[in-house]
């Protein structure tokens, strides 16, 4: 599994008009407030073998190397455009 860092900061992103907007993942994760929120996963779950793995790797990376503590683990059923519906 290959991880891939950004090589420049990501800038935060501030809504100018309006009031902040602010709502929790799974009544856990605050997102809206000071500390960055990372959502991470794959586009398809492809099996429980996989998406371990993967949760494994974001753990690994962002939680203990990295040290976020606002993570969100993400996968969808089918990849994006390619739903039978």
């Amino acid at each position: 599994m290959e991880v891939q860092r950004f090589l420049t900061e990501c800038k935060r992103v501030l809504r100018e008009n309006g009031p902040p907007i602010s709502f929790t993942i799974g009544g856990k994760v605050a997102v809206g407030g000071e500390k960055p929120v990372v959502i991470a996963g794959p586009c398809a779950v492809e099996s429980r073998e996989a998406i371990l793995e993967v949760a494994e790797a974001i753990k690994s990376v962002l939680v203990d190397e990295l040290g976020f503590n606002n993570v969100v683990l993400r996968g969808g059923v089918w990849k994006p455009r390619t739903s039978p519906y």
